[in-house]
């Protein structure tokens, strides 16, 4: 399953899913998030400007997506 990180525009980081975005991967696992969907890491800790993990909210209940990418933790981005 290919994946994609964004710079600008949140986009689901499951390539071709065009639903609107639910959450964002939690500062504390986006690291290791990234290494899972084979990326590789970066030197430094995540800083304002880095790309970053976003996901919609059919995805987000996905078990076996997340139990892929090592259980991350997301962040909600509204509140419905």
């Amino acid at each position: 399953m290919p994946y994609r990180v964004t710079l600008r525009t949140p986009q689901c980081l499951i390539v071709g899913c065009c639903r609107e975005v639910a959450a964002e991967v939690y500062c504390g696992d986006w690291a290791q998030t990234l290494q899972k969907m084979g990326f590789r890491l970066p030197h430094k800790p995540r800083r304002a400007g880095d790309s970053r993990v976003f996901i919609c909210e059919q995805h987000t209940a996905d078990v076996e997506l997340n139990a892929r990418l090592g259980g991350p933790c997301w962040q909600r981005l509204f509140d419905y």
